[in-house]
């Protein structure tokens, strides 16, 4: 009964023997997860992204401004501070592969996003990035000098994966709506302006005066519909981005007596848009406070662009 027993045991020794070498891992080598060091994102003056035989090159100026090189456009700065942001502080999470299959990670010469970051002239990252992983959580990453893939945390790739048009500031105008009092409005040889006037008015039953804002026309002298005014052409002009910039075209290519409509602001500053030609839903447009033409959606320029005939 004990010989049994023995012999049962040793039975599933070996049984147990067996299975372990038929399903082993074969060749798996259990790596360390690298700890980087993370970076003073302050401290990073230089950004170079390469993919796909695109060279894009992010340099901060002398006001920590960050522009595009070597046209020195000026960057979006909230887009070049998170893609600065996630090569200081990136994290690996795993171990994926080290057969020097790249393609199923999209790290191979056609796919990979080069990322490399200084400080002044030191180097201080340089990684690649490939496609996200299905939950989109985590992105698949080669380290500099290492030949293994990785898994780093968050979904890299939109970062990282843009044109460096879509890097540019699309920022045409930025400033208080309350701070403009005059609205000049020219088209076709035609042109109206409009003056705020703010008059206290006390409505029926009420003790106390409240401030009514009139824009007045200088052709009828009569107030005209202010929520227009207000809303449809200085709130839409105040906070106006463009679409896209036309990098083969100059402001001076543009004669401002040629614009289809013009559109000046007067207040604390003056603000001045004109549009020319539109093709493809597009106005093709130059402001005072940008240096590039660029390009406005036909929604966003009809909005502003009122027929102003009755308020003449």
């Amino acid at each position: 009964m004990k010989n049994m027993k023995t012999f049962i045991i040793l039975g599933a020794v070996i049984l147990g023997l067996i299975l372990l070498i038929i399903f082993r891992p074969t060749g798996q080598v259990n790596y360390s997860v690298p700890r980087l060091t993370k970076l003073d994102s302050s401290k990073i003056t230089k950004v170079i992204i390469e993919k796909n035989n695109e060279k894009i090159e992010l340099e901060k100026d002398s006001q920590n401004k960050w522009l595009i090189m070597p046209q020195g456009y000026p960057a979006n700065q909230d887009t070049v501070k998170s893609l600065v942001n996630n090569a200081a502080g990136l994290e690996i999470m795993e171990f994926i592969s080290d057969k020097g299959s790249y393609t199923p990670y999209e790290l191979d010469d056609n796919k990979k996003i080069l990322v490399t970051i200084y400080s002044g002239d030191d180097l201080a990252r340089q990684f690649a990035v490939g496609k996200s992983s299905s939950t989109t959580s985590h992105s698949y990453v080669l380290l500099a000098n290492d030949l293994k893939v990785w898994t780093a945390k968050g979904n890299l790739r939109v970062s990282y994966d843009q044109s460096s048009d879509e890097m540019r500031d699309k920022t045409i105008f930025n400033f208080q709506s309350d701070s403009i009092n005059e609205v000049l409005l020219e088209k076709g040889g035609k042109s109206v302006t409009l003056t705020k006037n703010i008059r206290k008015e006390k409505p029926e039953g009420s003790e106390e005066e409240t401030e009514i804002t009139e824009w007045i026309s200088n052709k009828s002298n009569k107030a005209v519909d202010e929520n227009t005014v207000r809303t449809q052409i200085i709130q839409s002009m105040s906070n106006l981005n463009c679409e896209n910039y036309l990098e083969d075209k100059k402001v001076t290519d543009y004669n401002p007596a040629d614009a289809s409509y013009t559109i000046t602001l007067k207040g604390t500053k003056d603000y001045t848009l004109r549009f020319f030609d539109e093709k493809d839903s597009r106005y093709t447009a130059i402001a005072s406070d940008n240096d590039y033409v660029f390009e406005i959606a036909s929604w966003k320029a009809t909005n502003i662009m009122q027929d102003f005939s009755d308020w003449e």
